[in-house]
């Protein structure tokens, strides 16, 4: 075809080449599919333990927001959850919570380094048992013998 010569209907229709006429098809190749494959999972199946995990903390908050707000729990004892999130927000626009964090922050890293000061300590101390037990024990009497 010539650029003077007009494209016929049927290569306009047809998507291929212009002038080598209709273009064939190629057929779409699915996968083989075992028939013994189980059926696609269903959603809850697929986030099963995301939507237990998550529609039980909504319960259990729930549950708790009603049992302050119905006067079950004394709130002098117990908060709301309502009431904890507003005076966090409050705490946090006001800069307050900073100096709570900063103590709390320094209360955790004195009991965790003297955890680790203790346990050091208690480590070498069995190892220097053991060693002294060792050392000593060819004048240990025997039993029975």
């Amino acid at each position: 075809m010539t650029s003077l010569e007009r494209p016929r209907a049927a290569e306009l229709a047809q998507p291929g080449p212009p002038g080598m006429g209709p273009a064939l098809e190629t057929p779409t190749v699915r996968p083989p599919q075992d028939e013994d494959a189980p059926p696609p999972k269903s959603f809850w199946a697929r986030h099963e333990h995301a939507l237990l995990g998550t529609i039980s903390m909504l319960v259990f908050l729930s549950f708790w927001e009603a049992s302050v707000d119905l006067g079950w729990v004394n709130p002098l004892f117990t908060s709301s959850p309502s009431r904890i999130v507003r005076t966090a927000i409050e705490m946090f626009a006001d800069g307050s919570i900073l100096v709570d964090m900063q103590v709390s922050g320094f209360e955790f890293v004195v009991g965790y380094g003297a955890a680790i000061i203790i346990a050091a300590a208690g480590i070498v101390m069995t190892e220097l048992l053991r060693l002294i037990e060792r050392r000593f024990e060819r004048w240990r009497p025997s039993v029975g013998g």
